[in-house]
């Protein structure tokens, strides 16, 4: 999600858009957000896409400040199942007028605050890891895998950067 109008997006190339939800329009922003915001479907179902690429191209329609777009890596954000209420952001970065669900179940978002897509025990929900990073085996929490994170999480990042060496 960029922070600027869909209309100053001419084109996207490159988008992968296979889960059979996503709607958008000619210019490839997502159809129904709000005027100020940019929703960018990257792809839409990622099931046996292991090791794929996926390169996306935006042309903005104007010079834009650099700022005006965010910091990287931008508002990225996943969707549960197809579900295109269920967003799952990085912590602390904003849903989408389209997301639903927040405070609900194990989700302990609190928008008066400024917080979102944080667990009771201020733990993310998703995190943005570029390399080096074994994830857990399958149901096995991330807690006891990597001791160090709940530190590091509870911190806001600023102890114990190499939580995820061990």
């Amino acid at each position: 999600m960029l922070p600027i109008a869909p209309s100053l997006v001419e084109n996207v190339e490159g988008q992968l858009l296979n889960g059979g939800f996503e709607t958008v329009a000619a210019n490839g922003t997502e159809i129904g957000t709000e005027t100020n915001e940019t929703v960018i479907l990257v792809v839409g179902n990622v099931a046996n896409l292991k090791g794929t690429t996926v390169d996306v191209e935006v042309t903005i329609t104007e010079a834009l400040n650099a700022s005006a777009l965010g910091q990287i890596p931008f508002n990225t954000f996943l969707m549960v199942n197809g579900d295109r209420t269920r967003e799952i952001h990085l912590p602390d970065m904003l849903p989408t007028s389209k997301a639903a669900y927040l405070g609900t179940g194990d989700d302990f978002s609190d928008p008066l605050t400024g917080r979102y897509y944080k667990t009771k025990q201020n733990l993310p929900w998703a995190l943005n890891i570029y390399e080096g990073f074994d994830t857990p085996p399958e149901s096995i929490p991330i807690t006891l895998q990597y001791p160090r994170f709940v530190s590091w999480a509870n911190s806001g990042g600023t102890q114990d950067l190499d939580w995820y060496l061990r």
